[in-house]
């Protein structure tokens, strides 16, 4: 049986995402900042979300991972919430 040695790549490989033209398109970084005066009224500042956040100090929780936060304790773990149809609220040791 043959060691397992893992793949090479280099600039003349067809793998790397910058040599493959019909990807190139796809790569453009979007803005950060909404374009328009209405989209920019759409969205309340970080400092709001901060402050609904605090209100929860204190307080635990179960997640959909099965682990528990409590927040602001100096131990807590943190969290990754996935937005969407179903919002999903996961430990960072369970959501990546």
């Amino acid at each position: 049986m043959k060691p397992y040695s893992a793949p090479v790549y280099n600039k003349q490989s067809p793998q790397h995402s910058e040599d493959i033209p019909s990807l190139k398109p796809f790569l453009k970084i979007l803005p950060a900042e909404p374009r328009t005066s209405n989209q920019k009224q759409e969205y309340a500042s970080v400092d709001e979300l901060k402050t609904i956040i605090h209100q929860l100090r204190g307080k635990k929780f179960m997640l959909d991972c099965g682990h528990k936060i409590t927040f602001g304790y100096f131990l807590g773990n943190d969290i990754i919430i996935r937005n969407g149809k179903d919002i999903k609220i996961t430990c960072t040791d369970c959501g990546y």
